[in-house]
């Protein structure tokens, strides 16, 4: 883990003072508001501090609150505190401006959550009987450019002002946070797998994707087949496609993501991949053209899932097992292929074939008989010679 800032707003914009303390007077709470876009785990705080020359003892604290009201204009601290740092003596805070540190530690170390909205807050505690024990704390009384607002507690209730106190939230890095949305897009083969960032840990993303396997129960990882992308990527859905599934099968697909200090995971979804279909092919009548020459005939009358990258016909002098092949082209519709050199007097066997990357179909197994090689048996018929006087 790496301790990074969560929000902030440097010293160098402060231009006034705020004073709270002991003092009847004065109050006992100040609090900023900040922001998280990171969903990473409390750290510390610092405030822009210094005090006042008569120091009889008093103690401060930091604690994070939820906010109510109108962030940057009247919010204010909400509820219970979440968290508490360790204490800080006021005797220990210089007389001139300095950065003063809070930690948090312990069940202080909160989560804080993505793109949440908080208070940290300043209380002064037990402060000795005199109320001289007075802190200042820096704030910009100008136009502040941070977009959050300070606020503080007097006489039972919290005041607001649209202005900022000079502070510093910091937090350690996490892994990422990330879901898995059912998979879209789903073919027999292939899918389009959905996931979303919705906290980077408080480091960038350097790598999200999707770790699959088949199966209905069980939870994938990146042990498994792993689909994804390398980069440096924030919070955001991404996709994904998966290729090569199986048709028909079942595939529990998690969405993953990960970062500087780890891996995360998704919940798992289940997906199933459509059927596959093959081609529809149907084996037509021959041609003859004479006793040694055919023209075999097939149509593709539905290509199926895929497309049809190969159609033909087999045929051979064998009923059960036709072994030469003819092709003509791909894709769907009627064809025809021309063959000679036949053997005479020779009953022979064909069938129409359609092949795609599902499979290869065939039609039905048809036949015909060559003509002998006697001139009379191919309807060629002789005139006798013509008595001319």
């Amino acid at each position: 883990m790496a301790v990074v800032t969560i929000d902030s707003y440097s010293e160098s914009n402060r231009s006034a003072d705020f004073t709270f303390g002991a003092a009847t007077s004065q109050e006992l709470y100040l609090a900023q508001s900040f922001t998280c876009s990171d969903g990473i785990i409390l750290d510390s705080c610092k405030f822009y501090l210094k005090r006042s020359d008569i120091v009889d003892g008093g103690t401060l604290y930091a604690k994070v609150y939820n906010l109510t009201g109108t962030y940057g204009t009247n919010s204010y601290p909400s509820g219970n505190a979440l968290a508490t740092s360790g204490s800080v003596a006021v005797s220990s805070i210089g007389t001139s401006y300095s950065l003063v540190t809070f930690s948090f530690s312990g069940a202080g170390r909160i989560s804080l959550s993505t793109s949440g909205t908080y208070a940290i807050a300043l209380y002064y505690a037990s402060y000795d009987t005199n109320n001289d024990d007075m802190v200042q704390a820096g704030y910009d009384y100008t136009s502040s450019s941070h977009g959050g607002n300070l606020s503080y507690y007097r006489s039972g209730s919290w005041a607001t002002s649209a202005n900022d106190f000079i502070f510093y939230v910091y937090g350690d890095t996490v892994a990422p946070t990330v879901t898995t949305q059912a998979c879209s897009s789903v073919t027999h083969n292939t899918a389009t797998a959905n996931g979303n960032v919705t906290a980077t840990g408080g480091a960038a993303v350097s790598r999200r994707g999707f770790c699959y396997k088949t199966g209905t129960s069980g939870d994938p990882t990146t042990s498994d087949t792993t689909a994804y992308d390398d980069g440096t990527f924030g919070t955001g859905s991404y996709t994904k496609g998966l290729t090569g599934l199986s048709a028909s099968t079942g595939y529990r697909v998690r969405a993953y993501a990960v970062n500087s200090v780890g891996t995360s995971y998704g919940t798992t979804v289940q997906l199933t991949t459509q059927g596959a279909d093959a081609p529809v092919v149907s084996t037509t009548t021959t041609s003859r053209l004479d006793r040694k020459c055919v023209i075999f005939g097939g149509n593709v009358t539905d290509e199926g899932t895929e497309t049809v990258t190969e159609r033909g016909i087999y045929y051979g002098t064998d009923e059960f097992s036709q072994t030469n092949k003819l092709t003509s082209a791909s894709g769907a519709g009627a064809y025809s292929i021309f063959l000679s050199g036949l053997t005479p007097n020779t009953k022979y066997y064909y069938k129409a074939f359609a092949t795609s990357s599902i499979g290869t179909s065939y039609g039905d197994i048809l036949n015909f008989t060559t003509g002998s090689d006697k001139p009379e048996e191919d309807s060629i018929h002789y005139l006798p010679p013509l008595n001319l006087t």
